[in-house]
């Protein structure tokens, strides 16, 4: 009997050891892949590659962190080692949580934490941001722990809007066994069953995900600001818990805040909110927003939802671990050399990539070449040990070259001899330092003047966009963002005349932002002029529908308008050359009682909307013009 018994003990435990097995297989076979070099969602999974007390810096926070911060480049310059354990949206619990697992593979020196999520509030939860907390980390008792904290906030979020939503005990197990919730992928392939496992994926941006292109907003800049007026509730609880555990390790802590234009605007209150958050509890917060702190041009340094390019990560990762160096006496970690030749291959990489990608970050080499509104912009990578460049310039790919001058500062040159439609090849020479009298390498622009007189006027609830011809032009690239959205988005690339009418997925009342350039096509290559931004709000014009009069009064009625402040409405009488403004009532009404008239009159009325909005006050046109004379 007791034979028996043992035996059954010994199957069970087999089966669910085989189960188990199966299930981890299946899981990461099913498990989306995602690889660093083209996925913001990867730094969870290459930390597990990096060897165990190689680190020295644990970076931690959302995007903002991951943007703006490149262990590999403080690596490069400092000697420091770091690793940007981030995700999008990554909440205060979730850095915790990333913190404990850390610790248990790392015996850090400094932890970073970005204050983003420290006064921004998810208003919703959203599951894809979720699965890259969590996805990607090994069953452990945090992993646990993060999915239940993760689980109680979106079930209760969920049945908030849907009374048939799994509960919180479905929606847990779902997070902590991904399988259930990617069972039914119909886009598997065969790198899925080649690449099983996700987190042995080396990730050689070490959690930096850099971005390869520039804002473009040329003289308009982001007019959003910082979502949360306090402390949220989450990184009350989480970062003193943060800090509590750091202190436990004996690690230094310090709060940052990364530029970011889009996020924070140039408003102060977050700074101060988060100044003194910090301050209570006693770490050092360093605001890197403020432009007299990082000295950034936003349009080289930025790309199009307001963080950092690869330039600026490069810009800002210097003075960062200056700071660390510096300001906090960092010490590296001695490494083995196959761990330090592991780190300075990541170096060569990055450089690599981003040489591939066109934006070269080498010193001495030309980084950007755009087009401005009457010049060609050269722009080169400065070298800390010269003061002046020559440029050298030909007309097309193959030509002779010829010195525009040997004075150039800083870091670009404005070539103005230029003619629309030509193409020019540049190089750069650094006249001192050890890179004097080494040319960069040779690129080649073709200048595209600029669209003339951009205007938008609303036209009843469309938007007619217009501008002067450009000569030799073709079709135009349109892109519009509302002052909410981070991104322009291109509506179309075929543009053509003077002018466009859009028609589509416009909300009433709303201020959009528009902007056109010139598109010249040479050898299958595009080149763009300099954009023109303007800024409109479509108002469909109102209709009165009816003007009644009974009892000495007149009615005026007309049909309902959407997202509008104000109706203002206007009277002449038989007897008056002109309109005059009588009152105004609040945008959603209907109707007005005209009781200041004369029995016997005709009056004549008028009505029109208004809305204002981030500064943009938006006046519709004129209604239709209804009269009636006033009876008892």
């Amino acid at each position: 009997m007791k034979t028996n018994v043992f035996k059954l003990i010994i199957r069970s435990i087999a089966f669910l050891l085989i189960f188990c097995l199966l299930l981890t297989l299946a899981t990461l076979v099913f498990l989306p892949k995602r690889n660093c070099e083209d996925s913001e969602s990867a730094q969870v999974a290459g930390f597990y590659k990096e060897p165990d007390n190689t680190l020295d810096v644990l970076f931690l926070g959302s995007c903002n962190m991951y943007s703006s911060v490149s262990p590999v480049l403080i690596y490069e310059q400092y000697g420091i080692t770091g690793y940007a354990m981030c995700c999008p949206d990554e909440e205060m619990s979730t850095s915790y949580y990333y913190l404990r697992e850390a610790l248990k593979h790392q015996d850090l020196k400094m932890v970073v934490v970005e204050s983003l999520f420290l006064t921004e509030t998810n208003t919703s939860r959203r599951e894809h941001f979720n699965r890259y907390a969590l996805d990607y980390i090994p069953l452990s008792l945090n992993k646990i722990a993060l999915a239940w904290n993760i689980s109680v906030r979106e079930s209760a979020f969920m049945k908030k809007y849907d009374a048939t939503a799994p509960d919180q005990l479905l929606t847990f197990a779902g997070y902590l066994f991904p399988l259930l919730r990617f069972h039914s992928r119909n886009d598997l392939s065969t790198e899925d069953l080649t690449d099983l496992f996700i987190s042995g994926q080396y990730n050689f941006y070490k959690g930096g995900f850099p971005q390869y292109n520039y804002t473009s907003n040329d003289g308009l800049f982001w007019d959003k600001i910082f979502n949360g007026s306090r402390i949220n509730d989450m990184a009350a609880q989480y970062v003193p818990m943060i800090k509590e555990l750091c202190d436990e390790k004996g690690i230094p802590m310090i709060i940052i805040k990364s530029p970011n234009y889009s996020r924070w605007g140039y408003d102060d209150k977050q700074t101060k909110i988060v100044r003194d958050f910090a301050e209570s509890l006693g770490v050092p917060f360093v605001d890197f927003h403020l432009p007299e702190n990082n000295n950034f041009r936003e349009w080289d340094y930025g790309y199009q939802t307001g963080r950092l390019n690869v330039f600026g990560v490069k810009k800002f990762s210097e003075t960062l671990g200056r700071i660390l160096s510096e300001d906090y006496g960092l010490q590296p970690t001695a490494l083995s050399e196959k761990d330090k030749a592991a780190w300075d291959a990541c170096v060569e990489k990055y450089y690599q990539v981003a040489e591939e990608k066109g934006c070269s970050i080498t010193d001495g080499r030309i980084a950007q070449i755009c087009n401005r509104d009457g010049a060609i912009r050269v722009r080169w990578n400065a070298c800390d040990d010269c003061s002046t460049y020559s440029i050298y310039r030909c007309k097309g790919k193959d030509g002779t070259y010829k010195k525009l001058t040997d004075k150039a500062e800083g870091d670009y040159y404005l070539d103005e001899d230029v003619v629309n439609g030509q193409g020019y090849s540049y190089y750069v020479v650094p006249n001192e330092g050890a890179l004097a009298g080494q040319k960069s390498q040779t690129a080649y622009y073709v200048y595209v003047d600029m669209p003339k007189d951009f205007q938008v006027e609303n036209r009843n609830g469309k938007m007619r966009l217009s501008w002067e011809k450009v000569e030799g032009v073709k079709y135009y690239r349109i892109q519009r963002r509302r002052p909410n959205d981070f991104n322009f988005d291109t509506y179309t690339n075929k543009a053509t005349g003077s002018y466009y009418v859009n028609d589509s997925n416009i909300k009433q009342g709303t201020v959009y932002y528009y902007r056109i350039a010139a598109k010249y096509e040479e050898d299958g290559v595009t080149y763009y002029s300099m954009t023109s931004v303007v800024r409109g709000m479509p108002q469909k014009t109102p209709v009165i529908s009816s003007v009644s009069s009974s009892d000495s009064k007149a009615v005026i009625n007309w049909t309902a308008l959407e997202n509008q402040d104000e109706i203002q409405i206007f009277r002449r009488s038989e007897n008056e050359d002109s309109f005059k403004l009588i009152a105004t009532v609040k945008g959603d009404k209907t109707r007005y009682t005209d009781k200041k008239v004369e029995v016997g009159v005709q009056y004549f009325y008028k009505i029109v909307s208004l809305r204002s909005a981030y500064g943009y006050d938006g006046v519709s046109d004129e209604s239709n013009t209804v009269g009636v004379k006033v009876v008892k």
